[in-house]
């Protein structure tokens, strides 16, 4: 089994003042150099068999394979900690696998276990890393809620909960909100918002800023390059800096500055592709996973790029490679600063 850091597969080489990246067959993979550390979690073998999921970390010392069994999700804490979520199979016929969340601490020690294992998912530490912010599914039929865990103390809190489908929570830069998803049926007259099948409306996903604390209601975020007119296939949340909050569309990464100003496009993906995630690198750069349509097994990601978000040129630090799909990634590392010139967003 061919596993990241084979000279085969593609893999990160970055340098903060000059980039290059190396293609399969071209020697001894080169480390991340970069400032801070990158997490990827990948998926190795064929798309279609079991998963054999696997957790490395690059940074400018070279390449750290992390044991956790099944990990599937990854986000850092600090430059030495980690959360994963760990899939935990089941042998109940029909039902999917729960999830155990995880502290990894990058010296060796043993991974602490941090609640029970449930069907959380999404889960995403706040700023200050003391609390997260995560989705349950609660039934069969998709219906989830919003939590809020502590983290400050030995085990979790429960701190907040909200009854609501609420997806992919992102918090603001103070900790006070959070932007999520939440599905949304078209108004009458929309024909950005969704699409009608059998008579019935589909619904797309939508933006929404909430207090953090989850009481309040939800401010609805105007996600179309018009502001009168919502982004055909709805939007994602990407992450929330001082700049306003970043959306995954269909035609690429968005900046909204205001609930109300409408959002500006800033990476563009190519067509046939889609972008499955995209993670804040520096002030003005961004990780970017993407699907293409021509690769097979098009529905997991196959390339994972690093993207100017003023206008520079991107770098591709991992093509399409023999049985080897990223799934997850996170970066840690300086704290982004605005860029010069940069308005501040009206939140």
């Amino acid at each position: 089994m061919r596993i990241p850091g084979n000279p085969r597969i593609l893999l990160l080489a970055y340098l903060w003042t000059g980039i290059s990246a190396c293609q399969p067959g071209d020697g001894p993979v080169p480390a991340f150099s970069g400032p801070g550390r990158i997490a990827v979690i990948w998926h190795l073998g064929e798309a279609d068999e079991l998963p054999d999921r696997r957790l490395w970390i690059y940074d400018s010392a070279g390449a750290t394979a992390v044991e956790i069994d099944d990990p599937r999700e990854v986000r850092w804490l600090g430059p030495r900690r980690l959360l994963v979520g760990r899939e935990i199979a089941t042998d109940v016929p029909g039902e999917l696998p729960a999830t155990q969340l995880l502290l990894v601490t990058l010296d060796g020690s043993e991974p602490v276990a941090i609640g029970n294992p449930g069907h959380i998912y999404g889960a995403e530490p706040s700023p200050d890393a003391t609390s997260l912010a995560l989705s349950v599914d609660i039934d069969d039929a998709g219906e989830s809620r919003l939590e809020i865990w502590s983290l400050e103390e030995p085990s979790p809190q429960l701190i907040a909960r909200r009854e609501q489908n609420l997806d992919e929570p992102r918090w603001s830069p103070d900790g006070e909100m959070l932007l999520v998803a939440r599905m949304v049926n078209p108004d009458a007259g929309d024909d950005g918002g969704g699409l009608s099948f059998a008579g019935q409306s589909v619904p797309f996903p939508r933006l929404f800023a909430l207090p953090s604390d989850l009481l309040g209601d939800l401010v609805p975020i105007r996600d179309g390059a018009n502001p009168d007119r919502p982004a055909p296939g709805g939007s994602m949340p990407a992450w929330w800096d001082e700049r306003g909050v970043f959306a995954r569309q269909n035609s690429g990464l968005m900046l909204c500055r205001s609930p109300e100003s409408g959002c500006e496009a800033r990476v563009r993906v190519r067509d046939g592709a889609r972008m499955v995630d995209a993670r804040p690198l520096s002030a003005d750069r961004a990780l970017i996973l993407l699907a293409d349509s021509a690769v097979e097994h098009a529905g997991l990601p196959s390339e994972i790029w690093i993207e100017s978000l003023v206008g520079g040129i991107p770098l591709r630090l991992l093509g399409p490679g023999p049985m080897a799909y990223p799934l997850d990634v996170d970066w840690t590392g300086e704290t982004p600063e605005k860029g010069a010139g940069t308005a501040e967003a009206e939140f």
